[in-house]
């Protein structure tokens, strides 16, 4: 994978497709104008985000630090037994700024922020010093019991975040691999007399709401079904050896340090407790968790040592209103633990990929921890990415013919510049140099847009994408050794369709002459619902029907002034204004009987219809429904599939589903050229993928 603009243009070319094979109009014309809307500026997508990922410095294993600092070797050994891969073939080592977290948080006591880039290793800043402390506490448990609260709670934006790092605790903490690689669990037997650190995420998705005797029936049919995906999640991986399947799902074996239910939380606490702002709000302001912080409370107290970890992921996220409210929220849960926020029996643990060590960083670290200056700069330790080197223009010159005909053939760009090697290419064109000054901002390298980059080169307008994809291309498939010269990360951000609106004259003056034809029953396409047209026509919202694809529109009817008016906005007190469906009756066949329709005339003007004057131009459908809109087409007269209120109409709006949309994406990067896509995209490690609800994909084409 070492183009990735040409995936970026492919995956929008196969989202246009599903648009148009899902809502097909009737007319080509309205197709065409529709491609043309879709492909403008940041209607379906964004340019592709291009990002060079730094290279982070190697210093030691984890085994060659707890050695040089006197870190307990227990630590190391049970890292390796989950956390970090025993069943990889590489050692691995780790990160300076890693390192720095581990030293500073466990022998310095300091709170950490890590505020280095995507892919850094940010995760393993914050867990490694927190299961440092569990390795050093649990030397004292003994097989008769040991002290249950928190230990940890870690605050995640997103629960699709928080999932992501329940599979990461299901290994670190909970593996029991059948070869013994990666055998957290037996490491616990030998070493911990049995005992387990355990962990359980508490968001709305964590079965099951209310007390354990009103939730009895509902807990013993959760536990059947988290108990039948477990024996398959292991007839699987007995079957196939698919063994990262195993922290897909909840452990339900007896020896688990999981608890996937919240009465098991409220009973005994967690040592780890994952959750998102919302829910702890909620937490602190019920009886039925009051357990969870009074076992916490009493474990505090009991030992002045005993250090309470504040976990929070994505820390720049909290800001403005709402940043205030979580900071707020973390000052009652310290106050009902017995702690201030300066208390040195409070460590923070942070991270972001989007701050930086400087003043307004540092004071909103303090109004959002509740700390002065002084303390902040006392207990905080900021971790960064390397400086990077002053980023000057190449001397050479770009030889722009020569990159605008490589397209696959090697050899003949080997030719036609000189050269023996990808490498000497690079090397002898400065093209890694080329592309870091395409992104220099204010002095530093940052993640561009391609458009951005090709307006910094100063490039020839109509071929600048071109020539910045070549060289992007040559770039990635430039290695040193085992790794790429310049590992780099493209994010490409897609979106749903949240309908489409038009003109309501067919006689549109701001309709381009290309679209036009004497059918047409609509004027010009918006992408956005705009009140009227530039003609000074009335907009509504387009609505077509997925079997025959005529179209309609829709709005909201209103009376003002004793008239029927129809109109786009959403009036106040909507529910007493039906949403109507307004259609140009051109057909010489009659309306369908019994189907709802009724013939008016109807003003594009003011937007006003009259039932008692029809014309019979118009036709529209006012009958209030689940849906709002029709059970019938008049035109091709197929009426809805189902019953009652599942009932699913032939005519709908102009939008696209979040998970189909994920699904397409998925599919299309499996099988670019849109041969039999599978139900789920199988991901390798040249393609990561991370599909969020608001359908942003990260990928990483190359490089380490």
């Amino acid at each position: 994978m070492d183009n990735p603009i040409k995936i970026h243009r492919t995956l929008r070319e196969l989202y246009l497709k599903y648009i148009n094979s899902g809502m097909p109009f009737s007319s080509d014309c309205y197709n065409n104008e529709r491609n043309e809307l879709l492909l403008s500026d940041a209607t379906i997508c964004q340019p592709p985000i291009i990002e060079i990922v730094p290279k982070y410095k190697e210093v030691c294993t984890i085994e060659e630090l707890c050695n040089k600092e006197g870190i307990s070797k227990d630590f190391a050994e049970f890292v390796n037994c989950g956390l970090f891969d025993g069943s990889s073939k590489f050692i691995r080592k780790l990160y300076e700024h890693q390192v720095e977290a581990i030293v500073q948080a466990t022998k310095g006591r300091k709170d950490i922020i890590v505020i280095t880039g995507t892919g850094s290793g940010k995760t393993e800043c914050f867990l490694l010093p927190l299961i440092s402390d569990l390795i050093n506490e649990s030397k004292t448990w003994t097989k008769q019991g040991r002290p249950r609260a928190m230990r940890a709670m870690i605050l995640y934006p997103l629960n699709a975040l928080a999932e992501d790092q329940m599979i990461r605790l299901r290994k670190a903490l909970d593996s029991k691999e059948g070869d013994g690689r990666n055998n957290a669990r037996k490491w616990l037997d030998m070493h911990r007399d049995g005992n387990r650190f355990y962990f359980g995420r508490y968001t709305g998705r964590t079965p099951v709401s209310g007390t354990k005797e009103k939730a009895d029936a509902r807990l013993r049919e959760e536990r059947k079904e988290h108990e039948r995906d477990w024996r398959a999640v292991i007839e699987e991986v007995e079957a196939n050896g698919t063994t990262e399947l195993l922290y897909q799902v909840p452990c339900m074996d007896e020896d688990s340090a999981e608890i996937w239910c919240r009465q098991d939380m409220q009973d005994n606490a967690p040592d780890i407790l994952i959750t998102n702002y919302s829910m702890l709000n909620i937490m602190l302001m019920r009886n039925i968790e009051s357990p969870i912080f009074e076992q916490t409370k009493t474990w505090l107290q009991s030992d002045p040592t005993n250090i309470f970890h504040v976990i929070i992921d994505e820390l720049h996220t909290y800001r403005g209103t709402s940043g205030t409210e979580v900071a707020y929220i973390f000052r009652i849960l310290l106050d009902r633990l017995g702690l201030t926020p300066n208390s040195p029996q409070v460590q923070y643990l942070a991270s972001s990929a989007s701050m930086e060590d400087n003043e307004q960083t540092r004071e909103y670290i303090g109004q959002f921890f509740g700390l002065t200056s002084e303390e902040v700069k006392n207990r905080f330790v900021l971790l960064q990415n390397p400086p990077s080197d002053e980023i000057v223009k190449p001397s050479v010159e770009l030889p722009i013919e020569q990159l605008l005909q490589f397209n696959t053939n090697t050899s003949e760009l080997l030719d036609n510049l000189n050269c023996t090697s990808i490498p000497e290419i690079v090397n002898k064109y400065e093209l890694d140099k080329w592309l870091k000054y395409g992104m220099v901002k204010n002095g530093k390298v940052t993640a561009s847009k391609v458009d951005d980059i090709c307006t910094k080169l100063q490039l020839p307008t109509d071929v600048a994408s071109n020539i910045v994809e070549s060289i992007i291309k040559i770039i990635c498939q430039t290695k040193t050794g085992n790794n790429n010269l310049m590992p780099l990360r493209a994010h490409f951000f897609f979106r749903n369709i949240n309908g489409l609106w038009a003109c309501s004259d067919p006689d549109c003056s701001s309709l381009s002459e290309e679209y036009k034809t004497a059918e047409r029953e609509i004027g010009k396409m918006y992408k956005h619902p705009n009140s009227i047209c530039s003609c000074g026509k009335r907009i509504l919202e387009l609505i077509l029907c997925e079997s025959c694809g005529e179209v309609f529109l829709g709005g909201f009817s209103q009376i003002q002034s004793g008239r029927n008016i129809v109109s786009v906005q959403q009036p106040v007190g909507a529910s007493k204004n039906p949403y109507v469906v307004l259609k140009k009756w051109s057909q010489s066949k009659p309306i369908p009987q019994k189907s709802g329709w009724i013939s008016v005339s109807y003003d594009n003007v003011s937007g006003e219809y009259q039932i008692d004057k029809s014309d019979g131009n118009y036709i529209i459908y006012q009958e209030q429904t689940e849906t709002q809109l029709p059970y019938q087409c008049p035109c091709c007269e197929v009426k809805a599939r189902g019953k009652g209120k599942d009932r699913i109409p032939p005519l709908k709006r102009h939008s696209t589903g979040v998970q189909k949309v994920n699904q397409v994406m998925a599919d299309a990067l499996e099988n670019p050229a849109g041969v039999a896509p599978s139900r789920q995209a199988k991901l390798t490690p040249s393609a990561k993928i991370r599909l969020l609800p608001h359908a942003k994909i990260k990928m990483s084409p190359v490089g380490k």
